[in-house]
């Protein structure tokens, strides 16, 4: 049988009942969706004049609700229901927890979903986040089109999981995740970014990883969502660099008057998300948070490579150094700390500068601006044609890692792995807690 074959299958618990043969593979947002469709369509006619429970789930900012609505989209007339309308706020919060399960009022989401399955009217409940309270009900019937559908981080709880005829879990890249919920909860609660990390770290996926995660491992259908959440947020920057030298007066012959001169001092921490291994990384892998004039900034990149240019839409903000021992907490591991000297020419359109890497001992021209032609033209007039790297500062310091491995300078394990690396790579927490409490 193929693993994307959908097979129905009587339900383990109620004979009564239909599910799906779990699929073997994970799916893309697209071909999980279609098969998520094709799935439904398959339990509804099995079950003939009952209703098909089907629950969404996944962490937040994953993509639960899109997926939700785009299935409604081609089954219309089918009934969905938020998990974000069932927090009760007349339950404790703790510690700003909106993520507790404990907060869910599932006494009421069963009622609702059983008054639906029985072809029984219910009255759903509406909440207001920026008014932290249910403000409303709504009178629904049951769905015509025989499909309920479920959406929320705990839409596969084991509350409810009894309830359902078919489980669909959808997660993202770890940063995708985080993006995102960073900015819904700008848009929807007015927080600023920093105050959104600050509760994620804290309390949104140690959450996920306690009470989510264990659950989606139990869907029948299983989607990656790898929408880049990058992409239209800001402009993108085009990037130009070289390691062939030029002179002060070059840069200055390049760029229009008034010329603005400033040197900056800072290093970059670079952390991966758990379970990656630092040789196979790409650069949609790392956060990077940088530290210039004892302020953290995060920053979260997603760079794409065209001919000789690095493209870098980029979202930062800044944070305070609690932040890293959050992110650490949740299992993001530090790779490398880059340390870097750059004596910056700027002219209000494009900026040219020169980096000292101190790690990768060499010097590099970089020239930025947010006009591909601009950049292009002033690589031209210095005579940078055909010098370009294309890879960024963390990928050739990558590439220093691997060669330092293949000459034999890391130590290996019997099973030829890995044990350590070069003292800038892979502290432990304690030495992190220490570099980063001497630099404040």
């Amino acid at each position: 049988m193929n693993t994307l074959e959908i097979e129905v299958v009587p339900r383990a618990d109620k004979d009564d009942r239909f599910t799906i043969k779990p699929l073997k593979d994970t799916l893309s947002f697209d071909k999980g969706f279609f098969l998520s469709v094709k799935a439904i369509q398959m339990l509804r006619k099995k079950i003939g004049s009952g209703v098909v429970v089907v629950g969404v789930a996944g962490p937040s900012g994953a993509g639960k609700t899109s997926l939700a609505h785009k299935i409604v989209s081609v089954l219309p007339k089918t009934c969905l229901i938020s998990l974000d309308n069932y927090l009760d706020s007349s339950r404790q919060i703790i510690e700003e927890n909106y993520d507790d399960y404990r907060l869910v009022d599932f006494d009421l989401l069963k009622k609702n979903i059983n008054d639906l399955v029985n072809n029984q009217p219910t009255e759903l409940p509406l909440y207001d986040y920026t008014k932290s309270g249910r403000y409303a009900y709504q009178k629904v019937q049951p769905p015509e089109s025989k499909v309920l559908l479920i959406e929320g981080i705990y839409a596969l709880h084991e509350e409810i999981r009894h309830l359902l005829d078919l489980r669909i879990s959808i997660s993202g890249g770890v940063h995708f995740d985080l993006i995102k919920r960073i900015f819904r909860d700008v848009h929807r609660t007015g927080q600023q970014p920093h105050e959104s990390l600050q509760q994620i770290t804290n309390t949104v996926y140690p959450m996920y990883k306690a009470f989510i995660e264990p659950d989606l491992q139990l869907a029948e259908i299983q989607i990656v969502n790898k929408f880049n959440p990058f992409s239209g947020l800001l402009n993108p920057i085009y990037i130009l660099k070289s390691v062939k030298q030029v002179t002060v007066d070059q840069i200055q012959a390049v760029l229009a008057k008034p010329i603005t001169q400033t040197i900056a001092r800072y290093y970059d921490i670079y952390l991966i998300p758990p379970g990656t291994n630092f040789k196979e990384t790409s650069s949609h892998d790392w956060i990077r948070v940088r530290n210039y004039d004892g302020q953290y900034s995060i920053m979260f990149s997603e760079e794409i490579k065209e001919g000789s240019f690095i493209i870098s839409p980029r979202v930062d903000f800044i944070v305070n150094s609690n932040i890293l021992g959050g992110l650490m907490s949740l299992g993001y591991q530090m790779v490398s700390i880059i340390h870097r000297r750059s004596t910056i020419f700027k002219d209000g359109k494009i900026i040219i500068s020169f980096d000292e890497l101190e790690e990768l001992g060499q010097t590099f021209v970089q020239i930025k601006g947010f006009d591909s032609k601009s950049v292009d033209e002033a690589g031209k007039k210095l005579g940078l044609e055909n010098s370009y790297v294309t890879k960024s500062y963390i990928e050739l310091y990558q590439d220093k890692y691997k060669k330092s491995l293949e000459s034999g300078n890391g130590s290996t394990n019997n099973n030829n792995t890995t044990t350590t690396t070069p003292a800038a790579i892979n502290p432990n927490n304690a030495a992190l807690s220490s570099f980063i409490n001497a630099k404040l």
